[in-house]
């Protein structure tokens, strides 16, 4: 109920690890994917685990637990869909890549689409810092904040960034003010 009427949007977790960012993410995917039957949104959910912490285990568990009904299960799980990227690069093919897929269904079937990035800040420590410092390739973060940016002006996506309570000084929101190119 709480994401009902939402597309276009970005909504930012904060917290510690351990404090739940990644169970509300599964909760709020399935809440999302359900059938309208069972007051779900019946639209697709793409998690985007960059830290390798969504538990499939822990996703069908919620699931199950919601829903007695296979039929629904099946449904549910149908219209959720898990990305694992390793590499800012990875993420960033991924997100161009789902989004001009969706963009194609959004028109006909007038349908937002929900992003869950767990977590923004996955590569952090492993491109983006030594990147500053001279010692990597440059930094993909802007690119990736306006592919982000992208999805939420032109496909009706809402998204849901999980970060560590250490990124939030700077938020995605202050970020998106760069200039979207093509």
């Amino acid at each position: 109920p709480w994401l009902d009427g939402r597309d276009s949007e970005i909504i930012e977790l904060y917290g510690a690890s351990g404090t739940g960012k990644s169970e509300l993410l599964m909760h709020a995917a399935v809440s999302w994917a359900s059938p309208l039957i069972v007051s779900g949104g019946q639209r697709r959910a793409v998690i985007f685990d960059n830290d390798f912490r969504i538990s499939l285990h822990r996703l069908h568990d919620i699931i199950n637990s919601r829903f007695s009904q296979q039929e629904i299960r099946n449904q549910t799980i149908d219209r959720i869909a898990i990305v694992r990227c390793q590499t800012s690069l990875e993420f960033l093919d991924a997100l161009q890549i789902i989004s001009s897929r969706h963009g194609d269904h959004t028109k006909e079937d007038n349908q937002s689409m929900l992003f869950l990035i767990d977590s923004l800040a996955a590569f952090f420590w492993r491109e983006d810092r030594p990147a500053a410092h001279g010692l990597g390739p440059p930094s993909l973060t802007p690119a990736i904040i306006r592919a982000i940016s992208k999805c939420v002006r032109k496909d009706k996506t809402l998204v849901i960034v999980a970060k560590p309570i250490i990124f939030k000084s700077k938020t995605l929101k202050s970020e998106m003010h760069t200039p979207l190119s093509s």
